[in-house]
């Protein structure tokens, strides 16, 4: 069962048939994650889906990969309560008060998950329906458990290769217009 979730986990990541290690006491599986853009929605469907309980994972950007702890008893597990940590002072440019705080709520999400214990830098794309929120470095390892709890309502995504975690965040507001001088 645990071999199964792991090759679902490889298949569900682009990177089938490749492989991967556990460790001695047969809990913790190290998988190697593609050099390109992992939807967080394919691993959350696999560990979702799981007959086995995942109690931990972990993506570690310096190493492109993915740690899972898994406990074959499911009961085990579950969504957990995470205290947020505070983001640092954001204030992005031209959004209502309503989006503001949701992007201020992603990005305590995403400093909450940073294993590390490192803050990560922030970089925000605004479009004209959504906002991408970009966690950067120096925060190099994330726990997936806390993000897909946190962010279960957003799509989001690691980015491999720039070693960044990217959330799309929805707009809900119009933005605010610049005023002429």
């Amino acid at each position: 069962m645990y071999a199964k979730f792991c090759r679902d986990i490889l298949k569900a990541v682009g990177r089938e048939g490749s492989r991967y290690t556990v460790t001695h006491n047969d809990s913790v599986a190290c998988l190697p994650l593609p050099s390109a853009m992992v939807s967080s929605r394919d691993i959350n469907a696999v560990i979702e889906a799981a007959e086995l309980g995942v109690v931990y994972a972990e993506i570690d950007f310096e190493r492109g990969r993915l740690r899972v702890r898994v406990d074959e008893d499911a009961s085990n597990t579950g969504p957990g309560t995470f205290p947020m940590r505070k983001a640092p002072y954001m204030n992005p440019e031209n959004l209502s008060y309503e989006d503001k705080e949701n992007v201020r709520r992603v990005a305590s999400a995403l400093t909450t998950a940073s294993i590390d214990g490192v803050q990560p830098s922030f970089e925000i794309w605004n479009g004209l329906t959504t906002c991408h929120l970009f966690a950067c470095s120096p925060a190099s390892k994330y726990d997936h458990l806390i993000l897909m709890d946190l962010l279960r309502d957003y799509a989001w995504s690691y980015d491999v290769d720039k070693k960044e975690v990217v959330v799309v965040i929805p707009l809900q507001g119009q933005p605010r217009k610049r005023r002429k001088k």
